[in-house]
Order: structure tokens, then sequence, then C-alpha cells
């Protein structure tokens, strides 16, 4: 069916249109069309001829999601009035309840697998051409291209001021993020394109891509972000590991031997290239404002370290109006206590119980996305879930409708 096409690039393009203002108070365009996607897979679950013997959908998160909002309910029982907003708490688990709902449900009943796959390449390579677009346009002719579409209003409002981005260029460093918002964002989006090239073969049965794969590096590093050098060399460990380990002949080892030391020495040249030394002196920035992110945790005491302070709760109960930075893992630590990250972890261990290799290292990737940004709470997030519960999931080549759901998904595809 043509409207799952429709569905599918709605959830391929939602960290994208997170950026913008659908002029709704305090709804993004994404916001707005992952409610009509709720809507629409809410009709098709509880309709009259649902059969639901031969499903296949990922609780898991959801599961996740309840145990949260039971912490955080228990939590809100030992703030004082004036550490509380019941508020943020109801509007944090609305918007994270959605996204749950939307990589476990609507990701299986409403979205064509097919075109996840590849059209999430074709969108990460675009946005590959882009950024060294604005590489090149910045470093030889002084220009600064624009990330933003010029009509549409951003939900941040620094991003408004134009001068003020340009300003921040010049005083720091240039740092392009294709038409998302920042450049970990980018990153974060082109690490599923870069594991599903590499590991094309896994997935489809056909050659990986692998020229494909080196374009999309080079765009992580010219992004000069940090989390995705860190990930994209994790990601390329993974694929040689199972090339080795999987295919290892003769001819490979003599390879490895040549190529190896030749790689070693060429890293000082590499090193030396300014765009590539920003970008790795950024890891280590990175990694200390990452650690500070665990001091937030010191501001709880005896039984709120077990049980939180509330998803959601965060500014309110710190008394903030800006919240400092937090990864995901914080943000689960601080506001659901060692019992919500317990839960965190073991979600994470069943996914990869359940998991074939190019799955398991995409969740290992999530995971570690997830110690050092909130991805995991982010719009990117579904896509990373969706391709983790049902894309990567088999063979896609041996798709096939479901015929005992024929009616209630329009032979939407499952794996046999």
């Amino acid at each position: 069916m043509k409207i799952r096409k429709v569905y599918s690039y709605i959830i391929l393009t939602v960290p994208i249109t997170a950026i913008y203002s659908s002029y709704i108070a305090g709804l993004a365009i994404s916001d707005v069309l992952l409610l009509l996607l709720f809507v629409i897979s809410v009709f098709y679950v509880f309709k009259a001829d649902n059969n639901f013997e031969n499903t296949k959908i990922n609780l898991s998160s959801l599961f996740l999601c309840l145990g949260f909002l039971l912490l955080s309910s228990v939590a809100m029982l030992f703030l004082e009035p004036d550490q509380l907003s019941t508020f943020e708490i109801v509007k944090r688990f609305l918007r994270f309840g959605l996204f749950m709902y939307i990589a476990a449900v609507a990701g299986y009943y409403l979205i064509d697998y097919k075109i996840m796959l590849r059209h999430q390449v074709v969108i990460s390579v675009g946005a590959t051409i882009y950024i060294l677009t604005q590489t090149l346009g910045y470093y030889i002719f002084g220009l600064h291209l624009p990330s933003l579409i010029p009509f549409l209003t951003p939900t941040v409002k620094e991003y408004l001021n134009t001068d003020y981005l340009i300003n921040w260029y010049s005083q720091f460093y240039y740092r392009p993020s294709s038409f998302f918002m920042e450049p970990a964002h980018y990153s974060q989006y082109v690490l599923i394109s870069l594991l599903s090239c590499l590991f094309w073969d896994r997935i489809t049965h056909r050659k990986p891509k692998i020229i494909t794969a080196i374009f999309l590096t080079i765009g992580l590093i010219l992004s000069t972000s940090s989390i995705g050098i860190y990930m994209s060399c994790f990601i390329w460990g993974m694929y040689l590991y199972y090339q080795l380990k999987s295919k290892w002949t003769y001819s490979k080892v003599l390879i490895s031997l040549f190529v190896a030391p030749f790689f070693i020495l060429s890293i000082p040249f590499i090193y030396n290239v300014r765009i590539v030394k920003t970008a790795f002196e950024r890891v280590f920035q990175t990694t200390a404002r990452t650690t500070d992110s665990y001091n937030l945790f010191d501001n709880l005491y005896g039984f709120q370290k077990y049980i939180g302070i509330g998803m959601g709760n965060e500014g309110h109960f710190l008394g903030l109006d800006r919240l400092p930075f937090m990864n995901s893992f914080t943000i689960v630590l601080f506001t659901t206590g060692y019992i919500g990250f317990a839960l965190f972890i073991i979600y994470f261990a069943g996914l990869l119980r359940r998991s074939n290799f190019a799955s398991r290292v995409l969740i290992l990737t999530l995971f570690i996305l997830s110690s050092v940004g909130e991805v995991f709470f982010s719009p990117t997030g579904i896509v990373y879930l969706i391709f983790i519960y049902y894309v990567y999931k088999g063979n896609i080549n041996s798709l096939k409708p479901c015929a005992t759901k024929k009616q209630i998904n329009g032979g939407s595809y499952v794996y046999r």
C-alpha cells in the first residue's frame, strides 16, 4: 500500500521535522505527525477482525515506559510541593509514551521495512553531500551555508538568530550539521546508515555498500562530532571483526598484515589535517561534559536515590529554568533512581538476547550513544528502535505480506 510508504517517510524524517515548530503551542511538526500515526495505529490495533495470535510486536519499550511511570508516581509522593511539577511529569510521559508506542506498534503495523532500510541510507547520503558542500563552502569561499529551512521556524530560539550562529562558528571552529540541528544529531542518524551499508549482506543477502560506507564516514569526520567519530570507529571495527571471524582466509590475513601497518603509519599525517584534528580534540571535551552530568545524582538523598524524582521533574526539582546537559543514562538515573536504571539495563540486555549480529551492533551503538547523549528520548531514538525491533530482524528479501493479518495492516511485511 502506498499509504505505508507515507508513514515510513514520516518516521524517517522525524529527526528533521522535530527541529521546526508546528505553530501549535509546545508542539513540533514531528509531534503532530506522530500523533497522526498514533491515531491511525490505534484504529488498526482495535479493529474487530484483528487477530493477535501471529503478531510479533515488540512491547518491551512499552513495559519500560510503564516501569518508569510507576517509579515516577511513587516518587511524587515523597516530594515537597515546591519540588514537584505534575504538569511537567505528565507532559514528559505523554511524549515518551508516544515515542515508545510509535516504535513498537505503529512500527509494526504501518511501516514498510524495505523503504525504511533503503531510503534511510538515501537521506543519509543526501545529508552527507550537503555537509561536504557546507565544509567546502566555508573553508574555500568563507560561506556559511544554512542548516535550517528558511521559511520554517525552529523550536530552539537561538537558531532564529543567524548572526549568533555565524559569530559562534567564527569564534571557535566551523561545525557543519547538514540539515540537522546539530552535528551530533547528524551523526546519530547517519550511524544507522553506516551500519546498514556495512552489514548489507547480513540484512539483504547482497554485497555490502563499502563505497557508500566510506563516504558516510568522511561525512562523520567532517561534522567534527566526537561521538560520530567514536562510533564510526566502533562500527567499522565490528564489521572487520565479523569479516575476519566468519570468512577468515589466507588472503585476508595477508591483506590485514599489509593494511594495518600502513594505517598506523598514516595516523600522524591524517591527524594533522585541520578538520580531523579539530574533530578529535572535541572527543576529550565531550568526555568531560558527559562525566560532569553524573554529578547531578549527588542532589538526591536516601530513598530518592532508588526511585528518583520523577521523569520530567528535573528542572523544577533543581530550581533551574534551563537544565544542564544530561545524557539518557543520567536522565534515567536522576529521574527514576537505581531501580529505573536497573530496568533500563535489563531492557537493553533483553534486546541483545533476541537479536542477530547486525541488530546487536545497532543495539550497542544506541546504548553507547545513550551514555553520552539523550538520543534514547529523542525522535531519532524512534528510528533506532524500529530498525532494532523489525528492520534488522531477519532477511529483508524474505519479507512477505502476512496472510493472517492482511485485512488489518494492508499486507504489511513481517519476518518469516
